[in-house]
């Protein structure tokens, strides 16, 4: 027994520090006997772990403690928040977990939040540029039509701005141009949203049917569904939205005409859409151009993402189609002689933008564009409504058209 020992008490005694033991003396092993006996007593030695599967971990008995509900709760979770690390028992996770409410920053009861989910910048030129319509078509102002007129076109087009960002919520959030809007931060719930849109674009047209004219109802809610149907869903399939979306922004000028005149439309309410209609090219392209990154990402079919080419050119050609529509407004009577003086200066402006765009093709041009397209419209409108041709000129001169056309043999679309 002594002769095991000896070569584990040498090593032992070695490594705390004792002295060196050499020899095979009969009181020196019991030296070493008792010093093994000493230190397997204070250090002893861990027993290796058997070569079965180890014991499974115990899971406890009970459910974690779930956390008290906030009191600025703001939704139920749609889903219940537990932690698969956690461990619960069967018999726990088949019991049916009670609604836990989570924190939400959400203010329904912020106007900031509703005009953000109007876009209320936008709706502000819809609204403008119905009342220009308004201003310039014949007839006398009344101000109960006027205030029906764009209270309506503002509530329809909240409306339809609405419903744009319900559809386009998942792309908004890929998009740091968007990202910060009510739907996507959650400051007002879809439901909420949707509540809003309907109530405001029912709104909307009942006020322009009973207070402004049943025409301009019908364009108004017309434009609402080409806004949503039309356009919103064309922007991620071709890139001819742009087209799609200058129309929606033509026909507000004709919803003021028509709130005007009781119903009635000539020449100078489609020289007016027109007119909106070509302006929102060169304005659009500029603005897209700066936001190439953004709209590739959200995946959205744009001209200045697909077809840079086509973008450019589209905007100058636009730009030369705005300046024409401006001179036609004196042919139809709409304007005096004066305007064309008036405005010449801002067309060669925009001209002078617009083929500086189309040959550098750089984000500066583009956005030298854009500022200028947001200058050069209130400025066309004003010098519209100082250089407006009055009200008995315009009768005087539809009662020679008349007297004139009597004269003439009428075939179809032909006078002669």
């Amino acid at each position: 027994m002594i002769s095991r020992l000896r070569p584990l008490a040498l090593a032992q005694l070695a490594v705390g520090g004792g002295v060196a033991v050499s020899g095979a003396a009969p009181a020196r092993c019991l030296l070493c006997c008792r010093s093994v006996r000493l230190l397997s007593t204070a250090r002893p030695k861990a027993e290796p772990a058997p070569a079965s599967s180890p014991e499974p971990i115990q899971r406890p008995k009970s459910r974690p403690p779930l956390a008290a509900p906030s009191a600025t709760a703001g939704r139920a979770a749609p889903f219940p928040l537990s932690d698969p690390a956690a461990g619960l028992t069967d018999q726990a996770q088949r019991q049916p977990l009670k609604h836990q409410w989570l924190p939400v920053d959400r203010d329904l009861a912020s106007p900031g939040a509703y005009l953000a989910l109007a876009k209320s910048r936008l709706t502000l030129l819809v609204v403008a540029t119905a009342a220009a319509g308004y201003a310039m078509a014949p007839g006398p102002v009344d101000p109960l039509t006027l205030a029906a007129c764009l209270a309506g076109t503002a509530a329809v087009s909240a409306s339809a701005n609405s419903v744009n960002q319900l559809l386009e919520m998942p792309y908004d959030a890929q998009m740091s141009r968007t990202r910060a809007r009510p739907l996507v931060t959650g400051r007002v719930s879809p439901a909420t949203a949707a509540s809003f849109a309907a109530v405001s674009g029912i709104g909307g047209v009942a006020l322009l049917a009973s207070l402004a004219s049943p025409v301009s109802a019908g364009i108004a809610a017309a434009n609402h569904l080409l806004y949503c149907a039309a356009y919103t869903p064309a922007k991620r399939r071709t890139v001819t939205n742009t087209a799609i979306g200058a129309v929606v922004g033509a026909l507000p000028p004709l919803i003021g005409w028509s709130s005007a005149t009781g119903g009635s439309l000539d020449v100078g309410a489609l020289l007016l859409g027109l007119l909106m209609f070509h302006w929102q090219f060169p304005h659009f392209h500029a603005l897209s151009w700066s936001l190439r990154d953004d709209y590739s990402r959200a995946g959205y079919c744009m001209a200045s993402v697909l077809q840079p080419a086509r973008c450019r050119r589209s905007a100058m050609a636009n730009s030369i189609m705005f300046s024409a529509v401006c001179y036609c407004l004196p042919l139809s009577g709409v304007t005096s002689w004066f305007f064309l003086v008036d405005i010449l200066p801002f067309n060669l402006a925009l001209l002078y933008f617009a083929a500086a765009f189309y040959w550098r093709g750089d984000s500066n041009s583009g956005r030298r564009l854009f500022k200028f397209t947001l200058v050069n419209l209130p400025i066309v409108f004003v010098l519209m409504l100082i250089s407006r041709t009055p009200d008995s000129e315009r009768e005087r001169a539809k009662q020679d058209s008349a007297r004139d056309s009597g004269q003439h043999h009428q075939f179809g679309f032909w006078r002669f």
